[in-house]
Order: C-alpha cells, then sequence, then structure tokens
C-alpha cells in the first residue's frame, strides 16, 4: 500500500435493524463509521453525530475524518442506500421507533460519553433527525451526556417551504406526488418549470432528482414529516445549548432560503438567535456540505 493511500485509509462500520412488533416493519439504522487510523495524536478524537441530505449517502462526510482527528458516525436517511426498498409499503416513519434503534446504535457501538462530549451536524433534511435526537435526549434510555456543538448546514426545518408543506401535508399534493413518481410526462412537466422559475443550477439538481431519485425524494420527503422540529422545540433546544449551535447558509440558496431561516431563528430562539454564529455562503444548496470546513 502506497504512503498516500495510508494516509487515508478509513475504518468503515454499520448497520442496525429493529423490528416493530405491531406492524412488522423494518426500519434500518443504515450508518457507516469514519476513522482515519494513521494520523497520530495525544488525544482522543472527537466524536460526530452525521445526518446527510436527500441524493446523498453516508459518504457524505467521508472527507472530514480524513482531513481532522474525528470518530465520525455517519446516519442514512430512510428510502435511501440499505433503505430503498425495505420500507416500500410505508410512507411516514415513526420517530419514535427511530429513536430506539439510535438507542440500541449507543449500546451495540459502546459510546462512553462519559469521557468526552459528542458534536452533531445535520444538512439539509438530516437536520431533522440532528435536531430531534438533541431535543429527545433526555427521553432516551442512556446515561447522561454532553454536546459540545450543533452545525446545521441549510437546515430545511427552520425554513419550510410551501411546497413541501403542499406536497406532504395536503390531499392533492400527496396525489401529484404520486403522478410525479409513476408518470415520466409530469416529470418533464416540472423540470420545464423548474427551468422557468429557479437558477441553472438548480434547475440540474432538480431534473437529476426527477430523473434519477424521485422515490427516494418523494418518499423521503413524506417519511420525515414527523421529524418536522417546531417553535417550541427550536426554542428549548437553543435554550440548552446557548453558544453551542452554527448554521451555515447561502444567500444563492434556492431550497432553503436564508432570510427565512433567520427570521425563524430571530423569531423563536431564547436569545432572539444572538447567541448563534452563523457563517453565510455564496454557494447554491448542493455545494455548501461540500465546501464546509469543520
Amino acid at each position: 500500500m502506497s504512503k498516500k493511500r495510508q494516509k487515508h485509509k478509513i475504518e468503515v462500520l454499520g448497520g442496525i435493524t429493529y423490528i416493530q412488533n405491531m406492524k412488522k416493519i423494518n426500519y434500518k439504522l443504515d450508518y457507516k463509521t469514519f476513522e482515519n487510523k494513521n494520523l497520530v495524536h495525544k488525544t482522543k478524537p472527537q466524536i460526530w453525530f452525521a445526518f446527510h441530505g436527500i441524493g446523498q449517502n453516508t459518504e457524505a462526510f467521508k472527507n472530514f475524518a480524513i482531513q481532522n482527528n474525528f470518530k465520525i458516525y455517519s446516519f442514512g436517511l430512510f428510502y435511501h442506500e440499505e433503505n430503498q426498498t425495505n420500507l416500500k409499503d410505508i410512507r411516514e416513519t415513526s420517530l419514535q421507533d427511530w429513536l430506539i434503534l439510535m438507542a440500541e446504535f449507543i449500546k451495540k457501538e459502546k459510546i462512553h460519553f462519559q469521557d468526552s462530549s459528542i458534536n452533531i451536524i445535520g444538512f439539509s433534511l438530516g437536520s431533522r433527525p440532528a435536531l430531534q435526537l438533541i431535543s429527545n435526549l433526555s427521553k432516551l434510555p442512556l446515561k447522561p451526556f454532553s454536546i459540545n456543538k450543533i452545525v446545521l448546514v441549510a437546515p430545511e426545518t427552520l425554513a419550510i417551504s410551501k411546497w413541501y408543506r403542499f406536497g406532504t401535508q395536503t390531499i392533492l399534493g400527496n396525489y401529484l406526488l404520486k403522478k410525479v413518481i409513476s408518470s415520466n410526462s409530469v416529470k418533464k412537466i416540472i423540470s420545464s418549470i423548474s427551468l422557468l422559475i429557479f437558477s441553472k443550477n438548480a434547475h440540474k439538481l432538480i431534473h437529476y432528482q426527477i430523473y434519477h431519485g424521485i422515490n427516494s425524494l418523494a418518499l423521503a420527503w413524506l417519511a420525515y414529516r414527523s421529524f418536522e422540529v417546531d417553535k417550541k422545540q427550536w426554542k428549548a433546544i437553543s435554550k440548552n445549548h446557548e453558544g453551542k449551535i452554527i448554521i451555515v447558509g447561502s444567500k444563492n440558496d434556492n431550497f432553503v432560503k436564508l432570510k427565512k431561516m433567520q427570521c425563524f431563528v430571530k423569531k423563536n430562539s431564547n436569545d432572539n438567535g444572538k447567541s448563534i454564529k452563523w457563517i453565510i455562503s455564496q454557494s447554491p444548496h448542493y455545494h455548501l456540505l461540500k465546501e464546509f470546513k469543520l
């Protein structure tokens, strides 16, 4: 093995399945662990729980482990990777079932939080499970542990669009989502409309998702409805973790609007958002995580 390859050696682990007794549904917690074993450090690696967005996979956070003394547990979304087919008969994932999976994961990995705190990062839709984990830690049958840092990259749950609410919370919207999934003619219409409404880069992303990942997009949207973070939850999170929250947003994000996000944070945070650190980018939505450095 060359020196270059040794330098970028990453350890990968993962996978827990929980069977819900009443409904007989397989919820698989898909995750990978990334850690650069060849970096020499006197201190223990920082522990990160990472949650990617729609259209990505658990590899999205791999480079963070290469560049830093981190041990990153990267969690996959439902309707992605290992969960593309095993949830095909349901539309909404239970938050409570997912929390059970997270508790089982922590026990399986034998993560000892009394020695060090953890850090949490969520990108786009991944901000939902990230924030729900933070909000529900006290309810899990685990020993108490502290959170050192919370990083939210384009957290869509703080700036939910009208299109999302229409598509996931109305009868007509649900009907149209199913049509988009099954009809090529509808896909062409949506793609043409997106070219008129959004920027070229945003249109390229929408076009790709429509023809290559629309099932994952639509079903993940529906699956994570119960993971939406409400105003009360956000206020408690901002209060309990004052000075630990970093939000990354972009002026050129056509999916998660920066002004809408800032308005939500200012209006609903414990201290009007004064203790929250903002990192403002000029990049489009799908570049934000690639360009962000932990």
